[in-house]
């Protein structure tokens, strides 16, 4: 049995979490670096592509990076 069957709600406070201390690296953008853990978590969990974990990870992932992007350029 996937993770995504046993805990959905607390993997994704713990993607969230993991997230949130993601720093983009040199030569990346915060986009490319938390779409890469994005795929690392969705392997290391056994979540497919389609199920509905991985699109609210997905979410999480795109709102936050363009969180950041937008204080990037107000500063």
């Amino acid at each position: 049995m996937s993770s995504e069957k046993l805990l959905p709600r607390e993997l994704i406070e713990t993607y969230k979490e993991k997230l949130s201390g993601l720093h983009s690296e040199p030569k990346t953008t915060y986009i490319e670096r938390a779409t890469r853990f994005l795929d690392d978590f969705r392997l290391e969990h056994n979540l497919s592509v389609g199920s509905e974990v991985y699109a609210e990870l997905f979410r999480i992932t795109t709102t936050v990076a363009a969180g950041k992007k937008a204080r990037a350029f107000r500063e």
